[in-house]
C-alpha cells in the first residue's frame, strides 16, 4: 500500500480518482523491481518499511491511531 492508497482509504465520502484502476492489483517483487513513489525520505512510511510501503497490519495500526481520541 502506498501513501496515496492510505490517504484514499481513510478519506470517506470522497470519490476515488477515475482511471486509476483502484480495483485492480499488481504483484510487486522488491528483489527485482523498484518503485518511484516520489515521497520524502523522512516520511513516516519509510520508517514503517524500507521501501515506503506498508502492510495491512501497518494500515490497521495507523487507522486505529488516527481514529482514536487523544487526550493529554
Amino acid at each position: 500500500m502506498t501513501p496515496d492508497d492510505f490517504v484514499h482509504a481513510i478519506t470517506p465520502g470522497l470519490k476515488q480518482p477515475e482511471g486509476l484502476e483502484l480495483d485492480s492489483f499488481k504483484r510487486y517483487d522488491p528483489k527485482t523491481e523498484t518503485l518511484d513513489l516520489n515521497i520524502p525520505k523522512d516520511s513516516v512510511f519509510y520508517r514503517l518499511g524500507d521501501r515506503a510501503l506498508i502492510s495491512f497490519t501497518d494500515f490497521v495500526f495507523l487507522l486505529t491511531v488516527l481514529s482514536s481520541k487523544f487526550l493529554i
